[in-house]
């Protein structure tokens, strides 16, 4: 069993990451800078996404934000952050200051050899602040979250490239006997073989480890596909596979069990690009952490999302997700889950200018529990005003 800390892990990931974005930063022949602010208003008619006893309130958000990013012939740098203030007019304790803060970047050492990485930290609060994402639905409880990534790229000529990556997630609750905070390492090869000029071949191995403070989960996968591009317009990509975990788990201080079994795991892509209009199709299956349990949960994630840009100013979108979390106690966690979540939600935009839009938009959500035998539902009504400055030199 891997035994890597926190405590010896993180600060270590943290510099090499940082060293190896160092040179992006400081050879930068082209700099852009863009402040921005929002405000959006919202009206929700289910704040705490209960089935009974439903609480809604009307929120105003003010969010400041700030993007650096830099290039040149061999390097990408970004790095944003972003404070998000919460205002309920109705719910005082939900009041919160979210928190994001990303930098990233690319760097060729060659044409054939690069690396890239990323860190992020997030502070948050909102019960509904991971629906779009996973499906799942929190107290209102405050978190922090740590990510970051380190990637190598190799090409061999003109039809082969692989990738090797490594990555890192800290999440950190407060005091609360439900929720855990949940270390995860991961590690993963990916390689692409062009076959013809429209068609690939994929692989891809994998290795994620998840550690809590009575749970452990070892995942493993492996995945073979193939991608197609058509007239530039279509591009299809399907990865299938096995997966192996191995979970240990204590039940009490004085009884532990572990738990082995096999699945499959798979994701798929297909989108469509025209001059006015754009879908995307996604789907994927693996294992993850679930945010409440004790262990991992078996996601199935499916989504379509559809824009049309009626004029230069004038754009909409539509996006229809639904997402299975499925854990059975006593195998791959200690807590039951069996969840269904559908989340529809078409939007408008307005251009005002090219640095300034106004946005409207409704977002329905319907969560089902088969477990608990309950279903709650929630509309979320907003109004979004941005505007940014951007700012450009070369140094």
């Amino acid at each position: 069993m891997w035994s890597l800390s926190r405590k010896n892990f993180c600060p270590s990931f943290v510099i090499t990451i940082f060293l190896a974005l160092y040179p992006l930063v400081v050879f930068s022949a082209e700099l852009k800078i863009v402040p921005s602010i929002s405000v959006r208003e919202q009206y929700n008619d289910n704040v705490y996404f209960t089935e009974r006893k439903k609480k809604d309130d009307y929120i105003t958000i003010l969010s400041p934000q700030l993007g650096i990013s830099s290039r040149t012939e061999k390097s990408f740098f970004d790095a944003t952050g972003t404070l998000e203030w919460r205002d309920y007019g109705k719910i005082d304790e939900l009041d919160f200051l979210t928190q994001r803060y990303i930098i990233g970047g690319k760097y060729l050492f060659d044409p054939e050899v690069g690396i890239s990485g990323s860190l992020g930290m997030m502070k948050d609060y909102s019960p509904d602040r991971d629906v779009t994402e996973t499906g799942l639905i929190t107290r209102a409880i405050k978190r922090s979250r740590y990510t970051g990534s380190f990637g190598i790229q190799k090409t061999f000529g003109e039809k082969t490239k692989s990738e090797v990556s490594i990555d890192y997630e800290r999440v950190e609750y407060q005091h609360d006997p439900e929720y855990v905070d949940t270390n995860s390492y991961g590690a993963s090869i990916n390689l692409v073989q062009i076959v013809t000029p429209r068609t690939s071949g994929r692989l891809s191995f994998g290795y994620s480890f998840y550690e809590q403070r009575r749970v452990e989960n070892d995942y493993y996968y492996g995945m073979l596909g193939f991608g197609y591009s058509l007239e530039e317009r279509w591009n299809l990509y399907v990865d299938g596979g096995l997966s192996y975990l191995r979970t240990d788990l204590e039940i009490t201080p004085f009884v532990k069990k572990t738990e082995k079994g096999t699945g499959w795991v798979g994701r798929s892509v297909l989108s469509y690009k025209g001059e006015k209009e754009t879908v995307d199709f996604t789907f994927y299956r693996r294992i993850s952490p679930a945010t409440g349990i004790y262990g991992v949960s078996e996601r199935n994630f499916f989504s379509v999302t559809l824009s049309y840009r009626f004029t230069y100013e004038l754009s909409s979108s539509l996006e229809v997700s639904y997402i299975t979390n499925r854990a059975k106690k006593g195998k791959y966690a200690l807590s039951e889950l069996d969840e269904r979540t559908f989340l529809f939600t078409p939007r408008i935009r307005y251009n005002l200018s090219p640095n300034m839009f106004l946005e409207a938009s409704y977002s329905f959500n319907r969560l089902r529990d088969r477990y608990a035998h309950s279903t709650a539902k929630r509309n979320l009504f907003m109004i979004n005003f941005t505007i940014k400055h951007p700012i450009e030199r070369g140094i």
